[in-house]
């Protein structure tokens, strides 16, 4: 039973999104395409979207947390049958490359990986304690164990007649509902789930992130990508001095939203900003519209922080392509994309009022 809920864990969060990614980083350009760590992590962004969209009308609609989980999960296996049923070959050439690349790693990508592995196992070994998780782990717990999505308050176990205050945040936000999502497939407790299992995931994906960021400054520069990568994780490891700075997030509760946020979601942004003016022939296409809506519609699902963020920073992005660029097409394209954002933050604003 154990190595089926590892198999079912590792598909979830790296099967799956791996997947998906293919189908996006392939029309991103010679640096993204055919690059797992690429598909990994907007596979993942994808996923993270894909859980917003879909969550946050059904909370709002009172449904049933079965009714979330069924829906998400069947969508999810024929969008995985769709790519299959296109991108097999990527994927394998994809695989295959792996040992290429293992080779390829050296002492000090060895040396950099290993403080990588020790930072996730330590998380996800050792217990840490955080007071935020007397409202985040219950909501995730009730909704597996009594199929209900906000309907009670966490720290009390009484039922709410009407969501307020720190309540509807987490509506407008439901990350929680993701990790109870895999965390129901996968037959783990979600308390488990969340302590365990994620920093063990997702602390590897920060640094996946940020190997794609090096990506960006050094090009194929490998030694360089991989000194960079070295001093991230120096950074992270001594950020002990504060509990509010990203490296603190990442190693400390990496599971909860504004962690998630600070940790990953920032640098997927400069990421995805310095994609967009990698477009040398200085026009914003479809693509382009495309991976920076998800990209907001999945920082949107781990906090209001990240509702407001995104769309800031996006917002301003969006006014230095259309100026460096001439472009006032692109610059309009880019806002059309933040249409999502902006709905959340309406609702994460106003929403109580409007709902209660």
């Amino acid at each position: 039973m154990l190595v089926l809920k590892g198999i079912l864990v590792a598909a979830a969060t790296v099967g799956v999104p791996t997947i998906l990614g293919t189908f996006i980083t392939k029309y991103m350009g010679e640096r993204f395409e055919k690059h797992l760590l690429a598909d990994w992590v907007f596979g993942m962004v994808f996923l993270f979207a894909q859980m917003q969209l879909m969550a946050v009308p059904m909370i709002i609609a009172n449904c049933k947390f079965h009714t979330l989980f069924y829906v998400y999960v069947a969508l999810v296996v024929l969008e995985v049958l769709f790519v299959l049923s296109r991108n097999t070959g990527e994927l394998i050439r994809g695989v295959t490359a792996i040992p290429l690349k293992v080779k390829r790693t050296g002492i000090i990508g060895a040396l950099v990986l290993f403080s990588i592995f020790l930072q996730a196992f330590a998380l996800s070994y050792y217990e840490h304690t955080d007071d935020d998780d007397a409202r985040f782990v219950p909501s995730a717990v009730a909704a597996v164990q009594k199929d209900m999505m906000f309907e009670e308050n966490p720290v009390t176990g009484e039922l709410l007649y009407s969501r307020v205050s720190e309540v509807f945040k987490d509506m407008v936000s439901p990350w929680i509902m993701l990790w109870a999502v895999i965390s129901k497939l996968a037959f783990i407790h979600p308390a488990i789930f969340m302590h365990s299992i994620v920093p063990l995931i997702f602390i590897p994906f920060s640094y996946a992130v940020y190997w794609l960021l090096a990506g960006q400054f050094f090009g194929d520069d490998y030694e360089k990508k991989v000194i960079f990568l070295g001093l991230v994780s120096a950074i992270n490891i001594f950020s002990g001095y504060s509990t509010f700075n990203p490296g603190a997030f990442l190693l400390f509760r990496i599971w909860q939203g504004k962690a998630l946020f600070a940790a990953i979601f920032v640098p997927i942004l400069f990421l995805t900003a310095l994609y967009l003016f990698e477009n040398r022939d200085g026009l914003i296409g479809f693509k382009e519209w495309f991976i920076t809506s998800i990209v907001c519609c999945g920082a949107c699902l781990t906090s209001g922080f990240g509702i407001i963020l995104s769309a800031l920073f996006f917002g301003v992005i969006s006014v230095i392509y259309g100026i460096s660029r001439r472009s006032l097409k692109g610059t309009v394209l880019l806002w059309s994309a933040l249409i999502p954002c902006m709905i959340f933050g309406f609702l994460y604003a106003f929403g109580e009022k409007l709902f209660v």
